[in-house]
């Protein structure tokens, strides 16, 4: 063999893919050729390389995969907050009020104090109700002791009255008096009788109304007065026998 045929590569063509053999060369060292890979080759001789890229992976997997972590307590921090300020006084002018009615002073006040107060209001209502009720019982006490009041001086005014009447009082008024007790006692009925009538003057104040007593005064006087005498024919004188015996036979 020549010298020009030893270093020459022989190139061979085969139908099927072969590895080619390394050929000596004593002279120059030429680089290998890169091998070719096929997808045959590749997969019964090399190992298959990691892939640079990060497949890209679903929602739901990508939630499913993270670690829950357990809800942090919320932590409440006291905000600095001023101190509150006292709330204004309240200016208060005249309650609307129908005519003729006033309020006193002093539970007017106390209204006021309660409604513009800082209290609760369960108590705020209680103490308006305690008021309420309060207020009540003063009027019906009030209204009360007016009407005895109105009474008593009525009953006054009217003995006065009695005592101050020409016909009934002055001097007449003791044989006034007695007058009218003679007829409660005459035409009263019985005992018990006379009593309750009695207590019905005294109750309904009608033993000391002047038009009353001038009734009974009145009444009991023309009773006790003595009937008017009337006029008779004069007697006739006594008859003879004669007489008798000319009337009894019809004669004039």
């Amino acid at each position: 063999m020549s010298e020009s045929e030893a270093t020459a590569p022989v190139a061979t063509a085969s139908p099927e893919p072969a590895a080619t053999p390394a050929v000596e060369q004593p002279v120059t060292e030429a680089p290998a050729p890169a091998a070719v890979e096929t997808p045959a080759a590749v997969a019964e001789t090399a190992p298959v390389a990691e892939s640079p890229v990060t497949p890209v992976t679903s929602l739901i997997s990508e939630e499913a995969g993270k670690e829950v972590e357990p809800p942090k307590p919320e932590v409440k921090t006291e905000a600095e907050t001023a101190p509150a300020e006292a709330p204004p006084a309240v200016t208060w002018t005249d309650f609307t009020l129908p005519e003729g009615v006033k309020l006193e002073d002093a539970p007017l006040n106390t209204f006021k104090e309660i409604l513009g107060g800082e209290l609760p209001p369960q108590e705020r209502g209680q103490r308006l109700i305690d008021m309420h009720l309060a207020e009540i019982q003063r009027r019906d006490q009030a209204l009360m002791e007016h009407q005895v009041k109105v009474w008593n001086d009525t009953q006054i005014q009217w003995k006065d009255a009695v005592k101050a009447d020409p016909e009934l009082g002055g001097n007449r008024f003791n044989t006034t008096i007695q007058t009218c007790i003679s007829a409660v006692n005459r035409f009263g009925g019985n005992a018990q009788q006379r009593a309750e009538l009695l207590q019905a003057l005294d109750f309904t104040g009608a033993g000391n109304n002047p038009a009353i007593i001038r009734l009974i005064n009145n009444m009991a006087s023309r009773l006790s007065e003595g009937s008017p005498v009337t006029q008779s024919a004069a007697p006739k004188p006594p008859q003879t026998r004669e007489q008798k015996r000319y009337n009894a036979s019809g004669a004039n």
